[in-house]
């Protein structure tokens, strides 16, 4: 086993902010997304925020940025890339 099986980190970000979870890992949702759910800034749950949004309810299950990794090769983590910004004119 050489450098040449260690698979490279995808990058995570929060499906409300953006913030960029790679290195932190966040709350999964039952749902497939990741949420930084107050672990940046702890009055500031972007998984209860993403929950009214949506208007849905989602579990949710805090993961490490290794339990992070794992979920998006098993197919359970599929929302976690940079959101798209638009600006309106």
């Amino acid at each position: 086993m050489g450098l040449f099986n260690k698979k490279e980190k995808q990058k995570v970000y929060c499906q409300y902010c953006s913030a960029d979870l790679t290195e932190i890992g966040g709350k999964v949702s039952n749902e497939g997304a990741i949420y930084c759910g107050g672990l940046l800034l702890s009055n500031f749950d972007c998984g209860k925020l993403a929950q009214k949004a949506l208007k849905r309810d989602f579990t949710f299950e805090d993961v490490d940025s290794k339990k992070v990794q794992q979920l998006i090769e098993k197919g359970k983590l599929t929302k976690f890339s940079l959101l798209e910004r638009t600006v309106s004119k």
